[in-house]
């Protein structure tokens, strides 16, 4: 049992540093990318917006993503245990 629960808490962990670090580059990234045209373009901030904006779309996307394919590995799961 405790084995288990051993498992379990690393693997969780590896899932929330992973969630965590996919994130940070999304916003990262798309920032960086708005800064880099503000830079280019000499138009101030809003490239820099737009892209911290796109990258937290991404980020909202990819948790939304992740937490639906844990609920139907939960539920396939649970089918197969009352089969």
């Amino acid at each position: 049992m405790s084995e288990k629960k051993k498992k379990n808490w690393a693997k969780s962990l590896s899932e929330a540093i992973n969630l965590v670090t996919t994130i940070a580059a999304a916003v990262g990234f798309c920032g960086y990318g708005g800064w880099w045209l503000d830079q280019k373009y000499g138009t101030g901030p809003k490239f820099t917006a737009i892209g911290v904006l796109l990258g937290m779309a991404t980020a909202i996307k990819v948790m939304w993503d992740r937490m639906n394919a844990e609920q139907r590995k939960k539920t396939d799961q649970h089918k197969k245990e009352t089969k």
